[in-house]
């Protein structure tokens, strides 16, 4: 399949066989099948991506920049385009475009975990400086009393912050927010 493929390449279908190659960690096949496609088709940009993505995995850093960049402007709202550069920056030591990067391709796709998890990553060489950190306030304690011995603070949504969870008190009305934002009270059996 690959040899009428390789034959035809002027079928946007190489960039797929590459790609397949890739995964199979055939890269030098997947680049010269992109090169002979390209050359046939110089517009094809997820092409030009995946060029520039099997290069970073060859260690071809500075290829894998050129291509994509050379491309940049019509591909900048693809996340793969975005992911590949911000890899190439921090292997190159340039960790602040690495994190713009980065950032670009998780706000294009909130479910890029990869993205996601290479800004964490990077997060402690962006930390505040000593001096700045130290003027931050630190969050309130939860109060704690002899009526609501073991109150927790409930942090697992931003509008619940600095909610109190407390036993139920006696006659088993229990208070919950409604939709609207206020209280209600829940009778229990």
């Amino acid at each position: 399949m690959s040899d009428e493929l390789r034959v035809d390449s002027g079928a946007l279908i190489f960039a797929t066989l590459a790609d397949v190659y890739i995964s199979s960690g055939m890269i030098d096949e997947a680049i010269s099948i992109l090169k002979d496609g390209l050359a046939r088709n110089p517009n094809y940009h997820l092409a030009q991506i995946i060029l520039g993505r099997a290069y970073y995995l060859k260690g071809e850093i500075d290829k894998a920049k050129d291509t994509i960049e050379s491309v940049y402007d019509s591909v900048k709202n693809s996340d793969a385009a975005n992911l590949c550069l911000g890899h190439c920056y921090r292997d190159s030591g340039e960790k602040e475009k690495a994190k713009m990067y980065y950032e670009v391709a998780l706000k294009l796709n909130s479910e890029n975990m990869e993205a996601l998890q290479e800004i964490e990553k990077l997060m402690p060489d962006f930390a505040l400086p000593p001096e700045v950190a130290k003027a931050q306030p630190a969050p309130p304690e939860p109060e704690v009393t002899e009526e609501t011995p073991h109150a927790v603070p409930v942090l697992t949504k931003p509008d619940m912050a600095g909610v109190t969870l407390e036993p139920n008190p006696p006659g088993g009305r229990t208070p919950r927010r409604s939709r609207s934002g206020g209280v209600r009270q829940d009778r229990h059996p």
